[in-house]
């Protein structure tokens, strides 16, 4: 018979104190393991995308923006009277495009590795070299021209103003000038440099595609110094005539007098230029000055005196019977607007990444007494266009436009589209003052306000020819992929698409990287750019 099994005795208090702490450690070590896992799992993670952003991990991207790039600053040659001044002003302007900070000089000589250098050659190229500062907007014309695929008889060209905020009180160029962002019941003034700038509005595509407007000229415009209350008589008799000098619009028609000459030299097959302005340069003295053959469209007000021809066979002359150049008084361009009378016509035009069809009124000839004295115009009236902020909110409308053109033989539709297309100078400017600094460097020499922020126009505009040779006008491929939070499908690239892909190039990267910027020292940039050595 089998002996019975003897049960154990319950263990002690203290044996189950000694396996719960057991197991507490057990837990412990545990919880530290997974910890430790997961440390090495983030520093595997981290070491791959670092060594991913190395240099040397990925094939290099092929240089082709650089090409086209030196190939545009190559023409910079000849506005030099010496070698090495032009190789100067090359590598700033590739600084400026590759600084990753603020665009003073300072600042670009440290992307171009000359922070242990003398920089007072770089700062004695504007202020006391000679050479002309329209001469840089040449090869930026020729290319830009190159690329224009408008059908119209006409060389579209953008003219407008604008500003920026200066702190300093050594700068000759700043006035008190109304702040852009005050409100309309209280006019902030705050001194601010005001300059000029042209445009020429390139389609690459035609119709079909967004338009460019690239960089043509660059004028500092300041009005003139108003005198002390003391000063004598002869200091306000000065200053009453430089006012009249300095006037926004004679500046305007001096500088497009300038781009005009430069653009008949390219040969443009006898194209007249059609200077597309706002409100702010639709006045007598900028189209009375404008030089014969050019035509303006610009936009009028909706209560502008207008007149019919008194000589309606040849509009503009004195009527043989009469005398007169004037006849009766119209109606204004708002009660045109009005009028049931007055049919609409529709046109097709290309703005905001889409094609729209606005419907629009033509009349002419038409005279206006106070502007353009006896030369017939013709007065084109928008609808306003519908549009819905959102799904659920309702339609809206936005203002109609009025326009006046000195133009009478193109096609409406034709200057509608050029009208249209002179929105792109505003994203040009805020390209030009956000992302590339405009009006960012300190200096102080008379020569130098003006020259650097013209300089900062030249290289932008070299920009934009490059890329448009290097890769078209579509946003593809070549610039990465876009970012999570852009939602958006925009048709061509932006500033910072360019430059990235400049950046990547020059740097020999094949993803951009996103911690770390690399200094662009003279050695490397000729190891990395080959063909620079004997730009």
């Amino acid at each position: 018979m089998p002996k019975p099994r003897e049960r154990k005795a319950p263990e002690a208090p203290e044996d189950l104190a000694e396996l719960q702490r057991r197991l507490d450690e057990l837990e412990a070590n545990k919880r530290a393991l997974e910890r430790r896992n997961r440390e090495l799992v983030l520093e595997n993670t981290l070491l791959r995308r670092e060594l991913k952003m190395s240099p040397g991990s990925q094939s290099p991207l092929p240089r082709a923006l650089m090409s086209h790039l030196l190939g545009v600053l190559k023409e910079w040659a000849g506005c030099f009277q010496q070698r090495r001044v032009y190789e100067r002003a090359r590598d700033l302007a590739l600084g400026f495009l590759l600084n990753p900070g603020r665009n003073t000089l300072t600042q670009v000589l440290c992307t171009l590795g000359r922070s242990q250098e003398d920089w007072t050659a770089d700062y004695r190229m504007f202020s006391e070299r000679d050479y002309d500062p329209a001469a840089l907007f040449v090869p930026v014309i020729h290319r830009s021209l190159e690329q224009d695929r408008r059908s119209a008889a006409f060389v579209a060209v953008a003219l407008d103003d604008s500003s920026v905020r200066k702190t300093g009180k050594k700068n000759g160029s700043v006035r008190l000038i109304r702040s852009p962002l005050s409100p309309a019941f209280r006019a902030n003034l705050e001194p601010r440099q005001r300059f000029l700038e042209a445009a020429v509005l390139v389609r690459p595509e035609g119709g079909k595609g967004p338009c460019r407007a690239i960089p043509a000229g660059f004028r500092d415009a300041p009005s003139a110094a108003k005198p002390s209350r003391k000063d004598s008589e002869a200091s306000w008799a000065e200053y009453r005539v430089a006012q009249r000098a300095q006037r926004l619009g004679v500046q305007a028609a001096e500088l497009a007098a300038r781009v005009s000459g430069q653009i008949a030299q390219e040969g443009t097959s006898g194209k007249p230029v059609l200077w597309c302005v706002d409100g702010s340069l639709t006045n007598g003295t900028f189209v009375t000055s404008l030089e014969a053959g050019a035509q303006f469209i610009g936009r009028a007000r909706k209560d502008s005196a207008l007149y019919e021809a008194a000589n309606r066979s040849e509009p503009g002359r004195r009527d043989s019977a009469t005398g007169r150049v004037y006849g009766e008084r119209l109606p204004t361009p708002e009660a045109y607007r009005k009028d049931p009378q007055v049919p609409w016509q529709t046109c097709r035009v290309f703005a905001a990444q889409k094609g729209h069809w606005p419907r629009f009124k033509e009349i002419g000839p038409v005279l206006w007494r106070r502007g353009t004295k006896s030369r017939p115009l013709r007065l084109l009236v928008i609808e306003p266009l519908a549009y819905r902020p959102s799904r659920s909110r309702k339609v809206q409308y936005r203002w109609p436009a009025y326009l006046l053109t000195s133009d009478m033989t193109s096609p409406a539709g034709d200057l509608v589209q050029a009208y249209m297309d002179r929105w792109e100078i505003e994203p040009m400017f805020r390209d030009q003052k956000t992302t590339l600094g405009l009006g960012e460097a300190q200096v102080w020499s008379s020569a130098s306000v003006e020259r650097v922020p013209s300089f900062v126009a030249a290289v932008h505009g070299v920009l934009l020819v490059g890329s448009l040779a290097a890769f078209g006008p579509r946003r593809t491929g070549a610039y990465g992929v876009r970012a999570k939070w852009r939602n958006d499908k925009r048709l061509r690239p932006s500033l910072t698409d360019l430059r990235t892909r400049m950046r990547r190039e020059a740097w020999g990267l094949g993803d951009p990287p996103s911690c770390a910027w690399y200094p662009l020292t003279r050695s490397w940039f000729e190891g990395a750019v080959p063909s620079a050595r004997g730009v």
